[in-house]
């Protein structure tokens, strides 16, 4: 059996030294990922969630050891290098991953700055006049939903909120949103107006949404109801008395509840 090249496209292409796709070093998938990489633009950054996105519709996804055990392969074999500069001071800075179609020549550094694990999270490959520079940030990690302050702001929305139905939806409704202190405000004088609401008090509170519909909703958006309406002597007594001065900031910043 035969395998025969198709005819080259006229345009969206690009030079290639032959010599990658003809190092036997490499294994084909370490060739194919070297050609994706220089095969892109100036300028161009990419990290590596998006590599493992590239091929995650494929038959056989490579996951992020996959791509990370490829990168080391690269390196072993010449064609990616770790690059770390240094201040006037003599401080270390950030990690970059030269990548090349010809092998680099070794790195003046010595290899004792670039430990071999952990790997980081996930950084970022930028192509820089014709080179890839795969660039580590000492942070890009998003603070897990269910750490730190995310929780303490939950659990004090969760704590005012008069229906305790749901509470796992709420929290995962409550991490999709970029809670700062004025959204705080926001859903916090809803809450206090909606208290106090005949919507929210009548039929024993049976017409009070699920924290994670009004989280996914926005209901903090919608049109206030008239004011006037007081919570006291409702049919339904779990209702917190919310009152206006317990949305107010505290001195740190953030909203009281």
């Amino acid at each position: 059996m035969s395998i025969i090249r198709a005819p080259r496209p006229e345009a969206n292409f690009y030079m290639l030294n032959k010599s990658i796709s003809e190092d036997g070093r490499l294994s084909w998938a370490a060739r194919g990922l070297l050609v994706f990489l220089l095969g892109k633009p100036d300028h161009w950054e990419i990290s590596v969630a998006h590599l493992r996105g590239e091929t995650s519709s494929s038959a056989k996804p490579t996951g992020r050891d996959g791509v990370y055990g490829l990168l080391q392969e690269l390196i072993n074999a010449g064609y990616v290098a770790r690059r770390q500069d240094r201040s006037d001071a003599g401080v270390l800075g950030e990690i970059n991953y030269i990548v090349s179609e010809t092998p680099l020549p070794d790195s003046p550094y010595p290899a004792a700055p670039y430990p071999a694990q952990p790997y980081p999270a996930n950084p970022t490959l930028v192509s820089i006049e014709g080179k890839q520079v795969l660039k580590k940030p000492a942070r890009t990690e998003k603070p897990s939903c269910n750490s730190g302050e995310s929780v303490v702001e939950f659990e004090r929305f969760w704590k005012l909120y008069p229906r305790k139905v749901g509470k796992d939806k709420a929290e995962k409704a409550w991490a999709k949103l970029k809670v700062d202190t004025a959204l705080f405000n926001r859903m916090g004088t809803a809450l206090a107006a909606w208290s106090k609401s005949p919507d929210w008090t009548k039929d024993g509170g049976q017409f009070i949404p699920h924290a994670a519909t009004w989280l996914n909703g926005k209901r903090w958006e919608d049109e206030l109801p008239a004011p006037g309406f007081a919570a006291h002597g409702s049919a339904f007594n779990n209702l917190p008395q919310h009152t206006d001065d317990m949305y107010e900031e505290s001195h740190d910043g953030r909203a009281n509840f």
